[in-house]
């Protein structure tokens, strides 16, 4: 074996003479193959590594690990090999069948392969053929892969099958080499700490608590993922590493962390690296009996610990909060993968326990921060519909609901005015992140009667059979979503018709004759129709429901109860919105299944003046991310821009009224370097001489030079050459 010291020396001596390549030796000094260097060079290298070699075999000094080096060695019952990094030479030492490879740490700016070709045929065809001849190929594998441990590398073993003669016949090989990103070729990697992350991985596996400490020490993320997707949490549950476990767990590693890794196949496709590169890697940190065609994407480290067959590792994530109906990219269960009673009844029962708590911190959490304050945290206005919404998805969540009957909401108001976004805002509170869970379908995309076949899928013996529809592939998925149907009036009648089944019973059958159970879904419809009717009653609206919120505040149960029995205008909508829906859906039992029409009202003065700052303050967030330039603005600015609401667009004509106003005159003066970075920008109205209507007010922007304080108002002469007004 050779040692730290010894190698280090060969080293010296060898760079501090210019002296560069790669070589075969043996102990007495005999070169037996070079690459990258001359006759002459490979002479002069033998005789250092001789020569130091020799005094060091007769001090008897014994080997000892040099942390500088970061070498590695591996001893088996055919050889011994140690590895180091290196800058300029990479030295090989060959004695009878034992391979001695060592590496001085440094930066390898175009080595790709840890053994140049020539090197590498010499040792497979003269030193390693009988070994690898009996051996089995997979321990061969497992073997010369494992040199690259706590290195850091990404590496390869890519096998090749080789007949040296007829006589001998065919044997397999490995060559190896690695794929890492070196600091030469990628000057923004980091490759100590690429170390740590491997040497994290490792120690998982090995559940080596002292070294993890000593990493997590160091700075490195327990939640820090492999290149392939995994974190240490997976590995260390895959094998029952409780000890790691602990530590990881306890430094604030996420006990349901979900793993990237999806399989072998689709892994190297995507990454564009081979395909045994993948297969090896994968292997070495889990275990060669694992399905490599199966989906292991968004497994959790409980999945893994019951792959294991791991009870105290289960036992351990349970202790930490894991999550038991986490599902993976295949929507199994970690359970689904009990290899045995014990472990299944211990999840059985552990669901049952987390089901409960889970839903007493909902609850606890509703009581806290209740659905009305979320939502009002994102939309201006509207607090009617934000009441009526938010008193169904209640009773639903609370259990006092029929389970046989989805439930149904039809919004119905002008356009800008919110209806898309509380739907959204219903899928985000009842399903944060989960982007399954909110299904949006345009209806004006099903205008014509063929086009049903997109929603539930074309019949038999038409194209697009086996795809199944729109509608009910993503409610396959996600059987309770919510399901938002945009501009409902546009569709044609007997998309309709489809409806009335899916909104009664709460299932749908698809071209192929699979029925979907979706009762605890939420449909919302959202509809223009009676948009100008409900806005020109809309001050009476407003009022009503003003009062209803009140009550709704308050802490009696009489005022409670009394608050649940106001209607809003119900002659209103009998003889004005009723009629209006009858005429344009044609059908009453479709009417009928309808559980709440919410209405949406126009905005409010106060409304409105909140809609111009927040969207101010957007522009104010851009111009500073952007160009670096500070906007203000006055009272008189959000009068003005208010003014250009209208009632048939919502908010989106408080939008566009901004970016004519105020965005299209900062946009050119940035783009005449009237204004730069660091400038700050006020934003005013005026009122030319003589006027006292307000709707003659002029937006103007003044630039204060940040570099003479002076202040600087841009001229209408400017403006109107730039035909901003």
């Amino acid at each position: 074996m050779i040692r730290p010291t010894v190698l280090n020396s060969i080293l010296c001596q060898a760079n501090a003479e210019g002296v560069t390549g790669t070589l075969l030796m043996n102990r007495e000094g005999m070169v037996l193959c070079h690459a990258g260097c001359d006759e002459s060079q490979a002479e002069a290298i033998a005789a250092i590594a001789s020569n130091i070699w020799c005094s060091y075999e007769k001090s008897g000094q014994e080997t000892f690990r040099d942390d500088k080096l970061k070498w590695f060695f591996l001893e088996g019952s055919e050889g011994r090999i140690a590895i180091c990094k290196v800058s300029t030479l990479l030295l090989c030492m060959v004695a009878n069948d034992t391979v001695e490879i060592g590496m001085l740490r440094g930066k390898l700016y175009a080595v790709k392969h840890c053994l140049e070709p020539k090197i590498m045929e010499y040792v497979f065809m003269n030193m390693w053929r009988l070994f690898a001849s009996q051996m089995r190929r997979h321990c061969y594998g497992m073997w010369l892969r494992s040199y690259f441990r706590y290195l850091g590398c990404r590496f390869a073993a890519a096998p090749f099958l080789r007949k040296i003669n007829a006589k001998d016949g065919w044997f397999y090989g490995f060559t190896f080499y690695t794929t890492y990103e070196f600091s030469g070729m990628n000057g923004d990697r980091n490759h100590g700490e690429d170390i740590r992350k491997m040497q994290l991985m490792y120690a998982a596996k090995d559940d080596d608590e002292r070294t993890i400490k000593k990493l997590l020490q160091s700075g490195v993320d327990p939640n820090e993922r492999h290149f392939l997707g995994w974190t240490a949490l997976h590995v260390a549950s895959f094998h029952g590493s409780c000890k790691a476990l602990k530590v990881l767990l306890e430094n604030g590693a996420d006990v349901n962390t979900k793993d990237n890794f999806s399989n072998v196949q689709t892994l190297a496709r995507d990454m564009r690296i081979s395909f045994l590169e993948v297969l090896f890697i994968r292997e070495e940190f889990f275990n060669f009996q694992l399905n490599k065609n199966i989906e292991f994407q968004n497994m959790t480290p409980l999945h893994y610990a019951v792959l294991g067959n791991n009870k105290p590792a289960v036992e351990m994530l349970m202790e930490y909060g894991a999550d038991p109906l986490s599902c993976n990219a295949s929507g199994q269960l970690p359970v689904n993968y009990a290899q045995n009673q014990q472990i299944e009844e211990l999840l059985k029962g552990y669901t049952k326990k987390y089901t409960e708590k889970k839903a007493l911190l909902e609850r606890l959490e509703r009581q806290n921060y209740p659905f009305e304050e979320r939502v009002k945290k994102n939309m201006i206005g509207q607090d009617g519909a934000i009441s009526s919404v938010a008193s169904a998805i209640r009773r639903k969540e609370n259990g006092w609901t029929n389970d046989e009957h989805p439930l149904v909401f039809l919004f119905l108001g002008s356009s800008g005015v919110g209806k898309t976004e509380l739907a959204k805002q219903v899928a985000q509170y009842l399903y944060k992140d989960n982007k399954k869970s909110f299904i949006r379908i345009d209806m004006s995309e099903y205008q014509e009667k063929h086009e049903v076949a997109k929603f539930i899928g074309s019949p038999p013996g038409y194209v697009g059979h086996q795809q199944g529809g729109q509608l009910t592939k993503s409610l396959t998925e996600c059987p309770n979503a919510v399901v938002l149907f945009d501009e409902v009036e546009k569709a044609h009648p007997d998309v309709l018709t489809i409806m009335l089944q899916l909104f009664d019973e709460g299932r749908l059958t698809d071209g192929m004759g699979k029925t979907v159970d979706c009762k605890e879904a939420i449909f919302i419809m959202t509809s223009n129709l009676a948009a100008e009717e409900i806005a020109s009653h809309a001050l009476k609206l407003r009022k009503e429901t003003a009062d209803m919120v009140e009550k709704r505040l308050s802490n009696k149960l009489e005022d409670l109860n009394e608050a649940e029995n106001v209607t809003i205008s119900r002659k209103f909508k009998e003889t004005v919105v009723q009629p209006i829906l009858k005429r344009h859906l044609k059908r009453d039992e479709f009417i009928g299944r309808i559980t709440e029409i919410v209405y949406f009202l126009p905005f409010s003065r106060p409304e409105l003046l909140q809609l111009v700052t927040r969207e101010l303050e957007f522009w104010k967030m851009k111009a500073l991310q952007k160009h670096k330039i500070h906007l203000t603005w006055d009272q008189n600015v959000l009068e003005v821009l208010a003014d250009g609401y209208n009632v048939r667009y919502g908010a989106r004509s408080i939008k566009h009224e901004i970016e004519r106003q105020v965005v299209s005159k900062l946009a050119a003066a940035h783009e005449r370097s009237l204004i730069n970075d660091g400038s700050e920008v006020r934003i005013s109205a005026t009122l030319p001489p003589g006027e006292q209507d307000r709707s003659k007010s002029i937006i103007t922007i003044e630039v204060v030079n940040s570099n003479n304080g002076k202040s600087e108002t841009l001229s209408d002469q400017i403006l109107k050459m730039i035909n901003l007004r």
